[in-house]
């Protein structure tokens, strides 16, 4: 199961994440990001304090979305993985991939540094 709180700040999506991100229940984030995209959303941010889990699946929605952010102007940023998950990234190479923070603050944080 995959619940997902979405709300933004400023020009960013903020999408929490809670539950597994899988095979199953990777349609729904690919739905909800695509839905923030045609809202004209380029920035990303997902939280995954309470992601306990993520397969396969989850890493190609995650691979797909950062490549259409980047290809619109956008970016995707991730923060707060569990030790689970971000040892898949760590394992997988994906972790040079990605823009990860410690937390989903860190990654505002950062935002708003970029834009000063």
């Amino acid at each position: 199961m995959l619940s997902i709180l979405e709300s933004s700040q400023g020009d960013c999506a903020v999408l929490e994440l809670t539950g597994r991100l899988d095979a199953k229940t990777s349609p729904e984030l690919e739905n909800k990001l695509a839905a923030h995209r045609a809202r004209g959303k380029k920035i990303f941010l997902l939280d995954f304090t309470n992601l306990a889990y993520m397969s396969s699946a989850g890493l190609r929605v995650l691979v797909s979305a950062a490549q259409t952010a980047e290809d619109n102007g956008g970016q995707l940023m991730l923060s707060a993985m569990c030790s689970a998950v971000k040892e898949i990234f760590d394992v997988t190479g994906f972790s040079d991939l990605f823009q990860i923070y410690i937390s989903k603050e860190k990654a505002l944080q950062s935002l708003s540094e970029k834009r000063v």
